[in-house]
């Protein structure tokens, strides 16, 4: 069964408990959360506390721990207390242990001889609206992380544009050189065309003339022959 409940990447469900009985003392489901869910969240706490409790626990813990419905994150205070969170996949480590670093924080300012009377059970619900608190701005934190990341988009977007605008006024210089280059080919190219058609009409004037020496000198040739035979006969 899966959890679709809630929106990508938010806060399903805050736990907090006890490591040396494994009691449960304070849960908090966030508001798009099932009560059908809740209830299994709440055995999934339950097994992570029992498997703490029974194994060597230590302040500062923290670990995560894969589930049908996310990922829980597991951190413990100097008291040994349990703060789990249950968030989807996607939603930062980072984030996930400085939102249970805040609720140990607001739990132990709401209670100050919490670290005095670990044996006796705290009444947590003195902090239910501060915690349900910071699961709502930790969501909205989320979403703030998406909107910087696409402003952070857009911004790169600009910055190139504004590059390329640069680049391109720094060119013009560049590209009036380049068309005059072409101007000069292009006048060259004219010349040298009209220079060889007039290259090719002098030899046409020079194959001419050659051409009618040498019939000049044939027809001359044909006349020094045949005109003494005339004569002769």
């Amino acid at each position: 069964m899966s959890d679709n409940s809630t929106s990508q990447g938010e806060i399903k469900y805050v736990a907090i408990s006890r490591v040396n009985d494994a009691q449960m003392l304070l849960f908090i489901k966030s508001a798009n959360t099932k009560n059908a869910y809740a209830d299994e969240y709440r055995k999934e706490v339950q097994d992570i506390v029992n498997n703490l409790s029974q194994t060597p626990t230590y302040a500062e813990l923290r670990e995560n721990q894969d589930s049908p419905y996310g990922i829980w994150y597991i951190y413990c205070d100097s008291n040994l207390f349990v703060y789990t969170v249950l968030t989807d996949t996607d939603f930062k480590y980072s984030n996930a242990f400085t939102f249970l670093k805040e609720c140990a924080k607001e739990v132990q300012a709401s209670i100050p001889r919490l670290q005095h009377d670990i044996e006796n059970t705290p009444n947590l619900n003195i902090c239910r609206d501060a915690i349900a608190n910071l699961m709502v701005t930790h969501q909205d934190q989320r979403k703030n992380d998406k909107l910087a990341k696409a402003q952070d988009v857009v911004s790169q977007a600009t910055r190139a544009m504004q590059e390329n605008v640069k680049n391109m006024i720094n060119n013009q210089g560049t590209f009036s050189e380049l068309e005059d280059k072409s101007n000069n080919i292009k006048d060259t190219a004219f010349k040298m065309k009209n220079n060889a058609q007039a290259l090719e009409r002098e030899a046409r004037k020079r194959n001419c003339r050659l051409w009618a020496i040498i019939i000049c000198l044939i027809v001359s040739a044909l006349i020094y022959i045949i005109v003494p035979l005339a004569t002769s006969t």
